[in-house]
């Protein structure tokens, strides 16, 4: 029997052939001409902020910026324009705990004269009119911080006053510095009401928290709080009955509450047995309900107060659907929304109906933003509108990363968006480091035949250097996506088409099997319910990828590819958190003669796997030494994280995997372990990591750690 292989040059030929489509692929469906050149206009006024740092001058002037009518810069500035930017400028730095700022501006005005005025919260002076500047450079001063030095509670009993703390400023962190207990009037009253809520919550529906004594030292900004707590008795709901007022005969049937033994009366707790109401009975047609709750005392015993709750519901008639209209549609077909809304004519008028057609229309990508009204036709009967207004047809990215291994990571990524007035989109990226050159291109027809079904196809081209050889890939594939909001997952089914190359290689030719092509049927499942993908704190991460490659779809190589990650992070307090992630995967061909692609095989090791390797260097290595992969493979991570302060934490981490060389060996024939600390300082774009790995039980070729610096949450 002879191997299932593709010889170097014509797998060559037809990695070309396959790039070359590609490309032409992209040259047809790439926007043409473009925008006209601006016409010549008169120089734009110039505004400068300092001294508020690098960072924060810049976000004070995009800020300031945004007054600008549709980003049209400013010839000259008037004095309103510069009153408003100066009032934005000590709105935001007031924001930071700075509440006796002031800011001088230095203001040029168009006959060449400079006016200096100086703005404050205190005394805010307007400026001379008629005012005519040029240019206009605002300093700030920012004085002291001020800060939450002291907080205490009198009359606080029925939560822990560390919990009660916690609305008020950070909890939790080892070093807390004034940064991270900010004082400003906002935060306190923010602090009181959560708090007095939090008790209503428990069902203490008198309770209310006020500042009684407030101490502030305008030499230091430091803030003394005195929090008087007024409880109250607690309050439990004895009963709750439904009173129906409707036209129809006989009048629709309430939900049916399941209570507590003790149920506490809380404001929220009502919301949420109207909301039930009100869905129930706008799927019947009843659009108008309303509904109104009417509190009856009953007892009052041993300091508990039970009462018996109402609610009076108003029905209306039922309502029908007339027909639907859009307005603002430009250049989207008409036919693409009303595919979307699923509304149908002389059906009951639902609202919730309505608000889900919105967000499928949102959905679509095609509109800035979408509303709806209702538009009586008669007594029952009504037209629904839709106003639209659409969004941008392109956008442009930047990408940046680094990791310890490709290092810098450089890129553009570009969308069209609503292509051909379908609300079509595609999405070209492309990405240069160290060591990866990648081109990925995606076109998207959302919403496929009017369900939540969005049809895809890819192209994609890969270059990078792996520890003991590069890879090459390139392919195309078509499929479909659905998320499952019954259970909130999403599922991806494809099919791929794609050329696994290898060049440079240090793998011993059983190790190496010529280059192939593998056509491979895919499914992905992704359950994902952390509080943040780029920082989680709590939740949890599911996935599976299952793909088949077949010589009956295309291929000239049978195998099976498997990997399952998961990942679950949950506070143990404030501060201290804990995470764990889970990596498994394993691959083998299903006949004698094929040998698996090297490009299919597991190289465990670095910044996101076991860090006391580079990329790739904790997998299986042959007798010689040269890392050869693993057909099976399992990576276990626990991490324990403490908050320093709001942005910087410390981490202590162990990392385990567990592999075989062969698929035969399962589930593993060789362990290793790493164990180190890390910091990590957080951003908006992800945390950025400093962290060292110590290898407990390295292999003789091993380091016996490694130094990362990365960007992004481990897993």
């Amino acid at each position: 029997m002879s191997r299932a292989s593709c010889k170097p040059a014509p797998c060559r030929r037809r990695f070309l052939r396959i790039g070359g489509a590609i490309v032409l692929f992209l040259t047809i469906l790439a926007p043409v001409g473009g925008s006209e050149p601006p016409s010549p206009t008169e120089e734009p006024a110039a505004l400068s902020i300092s001294g508020y740092g690098l960072i924060g001058n810049l976000r004070i002037k995009r800020t300031i910026l945004a007054l600008n009518e549709e980003g049209v810069a400013h010839p000259v500035f008037t004095a309103s324009y510069l009153e408003d930017a100066a009032l934005i400028i000590l709105s935001r730095v007031g924001q930071d705990g700075f509440l006796k700022a002031t800011v001088t501006a230095e203001i040029e005005r168009t006959d060449g004269s400079v006016l200096k005025h100086g703005f404050s919260d205190e005394a805010f002076e307007p400026l001379p009119r008629p005012l005519r500047a040029r240019s206009a450079l605002f300093r700030i001063e920012r004085g002291n911080r001020y800060y939450f030095d002291q907080i205490s509670f009198d009359g606080l009993t029925r939560i822990p006053e560390s919990e009660a703390i916690g609305f008020f400023r950070l909890t939790g962190l080892l070093y807390s510095s004034t940064k991270d207990r900010l004082y400003t009037p906002a935060i306190l009253q923010r602090g009181l009401f959560s708090l007095a809520e939090t008790l209503r919550r428990l069902g203490y529906r008198e309770a209310a928290a006020t500042a009684s004594e407030l101490k502030i030292d305008h030499e230091t900004g430091g803030v003394s709080a005195v929090i008087s707590v007024r409880e109250g008795a607690r309050t439990l709901i004895g009963s709750l009955e439904w009173s129906i007022s409707s036209p129809e005969n006989p009048p629709p049937q309430p939900p049916v509450v399941a209570m507590e033994a003790e149920q506490p009366y809380s404001d929220l707790w009502l919301q949420d047995e109207a909301l039930a109401l009100r869905q129930q009975f706008y799927g019947l047609g009843f659009a108008d309900t309303k509904l109104d709750w009417r509190i009856e005392s009953l007892t009052q015993e041993e300091g508990d107060r039970e009462v018996q709750v109402v609610g009076e519901v108003f029905t209306g008639p039922v309502i029908r659907l007339n027909n639907v209209r859009f307005v603002g549609l430009e250049r989207t077909h008409l036919g693409t929304v009303e595919r979307r809304t699923g509304l149908l004519d002389g059906a009951v008028l639902n609202p919730l109906e309505l608000e889900d057609a919105r967000v499928r229309l949102r959905r679509l990508g095609a509109f800035k933003s979408v509303h709806y009204r209702q538009v009586p036709v008669d007594e029952v009967t009504r037209d629904v509108v839709f106003e639209m207004e659409e969004g941008k047809t392109m956008d442009v990215s930047l990408l940046f990363g680094y990791g310890s291994y490709e290092q810098f990571r450089g890129g553009i990524e570009m969308g069209n968006f609503n292509l051909f007035g379908r609300a079509h989109r595609s999405r070209l990226k492309l990405v240069q480091s160290m060591k990866s050159s990648n081109a990925d291109y995606t076109y998207t027809v959302p919403e496929l035949f009017g369900e939540n079904l969005d049809g895809t196809f890819r192209a994609y081209g890969l270059r990078r250097e792996e520890i003991s050889f590069s890879r090459l890939e390139t392919g195309v594939s078509a499929g479909v996506r659905r998320f499952v909001e019954a259970i909130r997952t999403d599922f991806a089914l494809s099919y791929n088409f794609e050329y696994l190359g290898t060049e440079d290689s240090l793998l011993p030719p059983e190790e190496t099997p010529d280059d192939v092509l593998a056509a491979t049927i895919r499914l992905d499942l992704t359950h994902d319910r952390r509080d943040n993908p780029l920082a989680p704190t709590t939740g949890y991460r599911i996935y599976a990828e299952t793909e088949t490659s077949s010589r009956k779809i295309g291929a000239n190589i049978d195998y099976q590819r498997f990997t399952f990650t998961a990942s679950w992070h949950q506070p143990i307090r404030d501060g201290l958190r804990i995470h764990v992630g889970f990596r498994h995967g394993f691959a083998f061909t299903y006949r004698d003669d094929d040998d698996l692609p090297a490009n299919k095989r597991f190289f465990p090791g670095g910044e996101n796997s076991v860090r006391g390797y580079i990329e790739g260097e904790a997998a299986p290595r042959d007798a010689t030494g040269v890392v050869i992969g693993a057909e099976s493979s399992f990576v276990v991570n626990i991490e324990l994280e403490q908050a320093l302060n709001s942005q910087v934490s410390l981490i202590g981490f162990s990392d385990s995997t567990f592999n075989a060389a062969s698929i035969s060996d399962y589930p593993a024939t060789e362990s290793l372990y790493s164990i180190g600390l890390g910091l990590r300082y957080n951003t908006v774009i992800g945390p950025v990591r400093l962290e060292y790995g110590y290898n407990l039980n390295p292999r003789p070729l091993d380091p016996g750690g490694t130094l990362h610096f990365s960007i992004g949450f481990p897993f």
